[in-house]
């Protein structure tokens, strides 16, 4: 016991180079690596972006973030014009280009609606197939 109580009193009480600066060295690590992956997702937005627009073009359907479809009749570098509704009762919308959801008819769910289904016929002899 008496060998510990010695050994600590020669101890030095100078911080080591990971002492004084490893805090700063793990919180310099944790910066640049948040301001790489920020990069890299912008750079992956952009390109989403980009896409989405070379896509626009007049007589295509989409759909709004609000959920609203429509078929774009005119376009301008900040707007768009989309029709919307069933002849003779359609309607034009002024929205922003940023709004747009998706481009193309809606993807099917592949659930049936009740129009969807087959309707039943029935053969001459009155049996329902």
């Amino acid at each position: 016991m008496l060998f510990l109580l010695n050994f600590f009193e020669g101890a030095t009480t100078d911080p080591t180079f990971m002492q004084k600066y490893g805090m700063w060295i793990i919180m310099g690590v944790l910066i640049v690596g948040m301001l790489v992956f920020s990069f890299i997702n912008n750079k992956k937005a952009k390109k989403r972006n980009e896409e989405k627009n070379s896509q626009l073009a007049e007589g295509v359907q989409v759909t709004t973030i609000g959920g609203i479809v429509g078929t774009i009749v005119k376009m301008d570098d900040q707007y768009l014009w989309i029709e919307t509704g069933v002849a003779p009762n359609t309607m034009t919308m002024q929205i922003l280009r940023q709004a747009i959801h998706s481009i193309g008819t809606p993807q099917n769910t592949g659930k049936q609606t009740a129009s969807s289904q087959p309707a039943e016929q029935e053969d001459p002899d009155g049996e329902i197939k």
